[in-house]
This record gives structure tokens, sequence and C-alpha cells, in this order.
């Protein structure tokens, strides 16, 4: 059986009913000056009660969150340390992912075209909207970031076309030579959280306690996660939109609405026929104030270009002749085949880094089908 337990109301009830016997008691048998006294103690109980209202309906509006928030020393310290830890994370995994050697991938990205972004007013404060950069360059993709008005961004693109890459790179510029004030920004896997079960917030701050536990530490306060995002002090970077079937899909962008003010900022990303079709739904919508960019498509050139600063600067006939086929011959197999960033990776890393000889892939695209 469920106990009752008073609210706030109920225990203001409690105490007028009891506190009005009690006075007439004393009142009646005890004399005046007893009731006074009597009258003193009771009214500490009622000062009590606004106290106890206010903790129980935080709890109530913001669950997940401590009602205790770290003071502004300890949230500066967390703040700081999760900056240092999330930076160090991506720097190793830019180094894994060989985002910066010999020479970056360039990836040209510009506003999308399609008809799912807000109006331009909502989402800058210029003349007109622009967002254009390569990713050669991404301190510029970072700046066309800091000038929109909410500094909410959605990166499109299909299957390989190196959205997460570049959400990746804009993090750890974004880290590396922040403004001050800025938030920290945090990537994350959309598809742990359930909008259904759990509020944005308060999986925000679930997931800073989970990935990063030097936060727990009482150096920082009771529930430095909570109060990091509370206070607006993370950006989240939320990775694959995508990966939701089609229904959650919509249902996500409408609970990021719901939940965001104009303190929030966010980076999403999402393969464009899947947000395309999120935007479209009957009770579909697009995120509110927030730009949406697309990658120019890789051209046989660019992967000659990419292939050549990847290998060394004398190598065999094999190497040549794919190279020089790659821009000679733009529609051949392997040359379509090499236009988006994750392929030219994947070649890299089977046939570069491994110093194999790509006369196989090179003899499989040449030949006919074999039937």
């Amino acid at each position: 059986m469920r106990r009752w337990r008073p609210t706030g109301g109920g225990l203001l009830l409690m105490l007028l009913v009891g506190s009005g016997a009690v006075l007439t008691y004393f009142l009646r048998f005890r004399g005046l000056q007893d009731a006074a006294n009597v009258a003193a103690l009771i009214s500490l109980g009622f000062a009590a009660v606004p106290l106890l209202a206010s903790r129980r309906l935080w709890r109530q509006i913001s669950p997940g969150f401590s009602a205790v928030a770290s003071n502004p020393q300890q949230v500066t310290l967390a703040q700081q340390t999760l900056a240092a830890l999330i930076l160090a994370q991506w720097r190793s995994e830019a180094a894994v992912r060989q985002l910066d050697d010999p020479a970056p991938l360039a990836v040209r990205w510009r506003l999308t075209e399609l008809a799912v972004m807000d109006h331009p007013s909502h989402i800058t404060r210029l003349d007109r909207l622009r967002f254009d950069g390569c990713t050669d360059s991404i301190d510029e993709l970072v700046r066309e970031f800091r000038n929109l008005r909410y500094r909410r961004l959605v990166i499109l693109g299909e299957s390989g076309m190196g959205k997460t890459t570049l959400a990746v790179l804009m993090l750890r510029e974004l880290l590396e030579h922040p403004d001050p004030g800025e938030p920290v920004p945090v990537l994350l896997s959309l598809s742990s959280w359930d909008p259904a079960t759990e509020r944005l917030h308060a999986w925000l701050a679930r997931r800073l306690k989970e990935d990063y536990p030097a936060l727990r530490a009482t150096e920082f306060g009771s529930d430095a996660p909570g109060t990091l995002v509370a206070q607006r002090k993370i950006l989240p970077v939320l990775d694959g939109l995508d990966e939701f079937p089609e229904r959650v899909r919509t249902q996500v962008l409408i609970a990021l609405n719901a939940t965001m003010t104009t303190a929030d900022s966010m980076i999403l990303t999402c393969r464009t026929s899947a947000y395309q079709s999120a935007v479209a739904a009957p009770d579909g919508d697009i995120l509110t104030g927030g730009a949406v960019i697309e990658p120019n498509a890789l051209t046989p050139s660019d992967a000659s270009g990419y292939l050549k600063h990847c290998l060394p600067p004398v190598v065999g006939d094999t190497w040549q002749n794919l190279i020089v086929d790659l821009t000679a011959n733009p529609d051949s197999a392997i040359a379509q085949t090499l236009t988006t960033p994750l392929a030219l990776w994947l070649f890299r890393k089977v046939y570069i880094d491994t110093r194999t000889d790509p006369s196989d892939l090179w003899n499989a695209f040449n030949s006919p089908l074999q039937i």
C-alpha cells in the first residue's frame, strides 16, 4: 500500500488545525503567558513550511536535479575540469581518425537549399544569413557558428559524408580557442535518449554523470552535472538523429523545441533524407532557430589530391596510373566510389597505411564482371 505523504498545502492545513487546538487548551487552562510562549514556538513551524514546500516543488519541476546547487566557484571548477577532459578525449580520437595527418580532407559545407530550415531572421542577427566554410579551415566554420543568434546548427549529409567528423572538428576548435563564458561542447549519441520517458536536461545530466565520473568529486558540490546543465554551461553536440525510427525522430525534434529557451545552444547531426522526412511528417517540425548545412559533393579531383598527400613523394606505376585515372576518367567506377570521406578513409587504411599494392582493386574495377 502506498503511504500517504502530505504536500506543502496539506502540511499547512495540519499545522493550522493542530495549532488552533493547542492554543485553545493553553488559553483555557494555563493562562495568557503560557499561551504566548506556545504561539512563538508554533510560528517557527509555520516559517519552515515555505522552505519544505519550495524544496518539494523544485523536485517536481526539475526532476534529476539536486535541490542544493554547487556554488559559483565549484561550478567554474567543474566546467574547467569537464573542458579539459573532453579536449583530451577528442584530441586522441582525432589522432586515431587521422583527421590532421598529413592534412585534413577538405570538405566544403554550405547552407542547405532544402525546405527544412527556420526563417533567416530567427537564425541570425546579421542582414543576411550565411554559413560557408571548409574543414581545412575549421576556425572559419566555428566563426560562422558563433555568429548565429542562438548558436544552433543542424549538420546534414548522407552516409559517409563526414557529419560526425565535422562535429568533432568544431568541438575541438571550440575547446582549444574558447570565447569568454562559452559553454563546454559535449558530444553525445542521441540513441541513448527516450524523449517519451526522460526530459532532455535530466538525460544530459545523467549522461555527464555516467561519461565523466570525475564530476562526482565532492570539490564540485553535491550535483555538478545537474548544475552545469541547469545553468547552460554545456553545449550539447547531439549525434545521430537518423538512428531513431522515423516516428521517434519527429518526437525528438518536438521535444528539443519544447525544452529549449533562448539560452540553449545545440549542434545536431542527421542524414539528409531522415531529417527531411522528420520535418515533412504531419506533426513534424524544424529545429527552431537552427541553421542547416550540407556538404558539397567531393569530386574525383578532390580524391586524387587527397591521395597524393597521403602517399610518399615517389610511388610505383600502379599508384601513378590510379591517381591520373581518377581525374582523367571521372565517370569510372573507382572514381565514383572514392567520392565520400568515408570511402577515402577506408581506402587509405586498407591500402596506403599498410603499404599494399592496389592492383587487385584496380583490376576489379577495370575488368568486366564474370558471371
